[in-house]
């Protein structure tokens, strides 16, 4: 692992808001910037709730990619900016039945 990697994998450990914003490039399906966001979660106690949250994010219009973590309790999810909005995402995490950890 590269001195950029780790300084990359320690920085994503110690975020202190719990949700964060980070512009990356998006993905190839489509030109421009992406917003990587990172959102805790709280409510999921399994794997099957982990799936329905991911599963509830990712069909959310103008998400690119979504990752949830049930041991840390958070989702990562990069979206287009201009088709979605955080907001719009905490949303889809409640209407999947689970809180938005502030």
């Amino acid at each position: 692992m590269s001195p950029s990697t780790t300084t990359a994998l320690h920085a994503r450990r110690d975020r202190a808001s719990p949700a964060t914003e980070t512009p990356v490039p998006i993905s190839p399906r489509s030109p421009g910037m992406s917003v990587r966001v990172t959102i805790s979660v709280s409510g999921m106690t399994c794997a099957a709730c982990q799936a329905r949250v991911q599963k509830a994010l990712s069909s959310a219009p103008g998400v690119l990619d979504a990752n949830v973590n049930l041991m840390t309790a958070e989702a990562t999810v990069a979206y287009d900016p201009v088709a979605a909005a955080a907001d719009g995402l905490v949303e889809q995490i409640r209407s999947a039945g689970y809180g938005f950890a502030s």
